[in-house]
């Protein structure tokens, strides 16, 4: 799974996605994150000194801290390295404009890469998102 979104390329509509998908799903899979408190990370909710996310106002309204393995906080730092943004509140990632990433654009992409790679979905080859192999 990884290695099809790695190989996401570059379209005009979204001009960074090819670069946020990547880290998206590293996060995704380092972390144990729904996709919707990814998505809604702001660049001051990423400590990229420190290894750490801050999920905010997660469940019963509390703020929970989540640290990042060295493999993930390297990939968010070479993410950031790539993307110019104005305000410390702007989405970690986000669309051309500066608005956070829909979901439904990440449950699209999971698909997409599933049918290049020739997975079916729910394939036990897909790891993470599959059946359990036991």
């Amino acid at each position: 799974m990884l290695k099809a979104v790695d190989e996401t390329s570059p379209c005009e509509q979204s001009r960074d996605m090819h670069l946020a998908l990547p880290v998206i799903f590293r996060i995704l899979y380092g972390c144990g994150l729904r996709v919707s408190e990814v998505l809604k990370l702001r660049l001051q909710d990423v400590n990229l000194t420190g290894g750490v996310l801050t999920i905010r106002d997660a469940k019963f309204g509390k703020d929970r801290y989540i640290p990042m393995s060295t493999s993930v906080t390297d990939v968010d730092i070479g993410y950031s390295k790539n993307i110019l943004w104005q305000w410390d509140h702007d989405f970690f990632f986000m669309i051309p404009d500066w608005t956070m990433i829909s979901p439904n654009t990440i449950e699209g992409n999971t698909t997409d890469s599933c049918a290049r790679r020739s997975y079916p979905l729910g394939s036990y080859m897909i790891l993470g998102y599959g059946v359990p192999a036991y």
